[in-house]
């Protein structure tokens, strides 16, 4: 249970950057898209877990808020990062955040 739902809450963070990283309002959406699909089946497996594991319901409720909570904290967290991105420091930054990002969603789907 728990060490599942950290390693999903660390990979959202991830996905959350991804968006929050993004210039473009269209790829915004793009991206907005298919991490709420993502999500939906990711959490929808997570409940079956928690739930056929007998997991108390308050410890449900904890871990589902916590999961729930990752991904909009990386996308405020993409967003705040490239809006303090200035110069070379700055666009490295941002690059390499995408790169981390773009590659956590690579392992997943391949």
């Amino acid at each position: 249970g728990l060490l599942a739902v950290l390693a999903l809450s660390f990979h959202a963070i991830f996905e959350g950057l991804a968006v929050g990283l993004e210039s473009r309002v269209n790829n915004v959406w793009y991206l907005f898209g298919a991490i709420a699909t993502h999500k939906l089946v990711i959490a929808f497996c997570v409940g079956i877990e928690l739930v056929s594991s007998r997991t108390k319901l308050p410890l449900v409720l904890v871990y589902v808020a916590t999961f729930a909570i990752v991904t909009p904290l990386g996308i405020g967290l993409g967003i705040v990062l490239s809006e303090e991105a200035s110069g070379a420091e700055g666009n490295f930054v941002a690059v390499v955040l995408q790169g981390m990002a773009a590659g956590t969603l690579l392992y997943v789907i391949f």
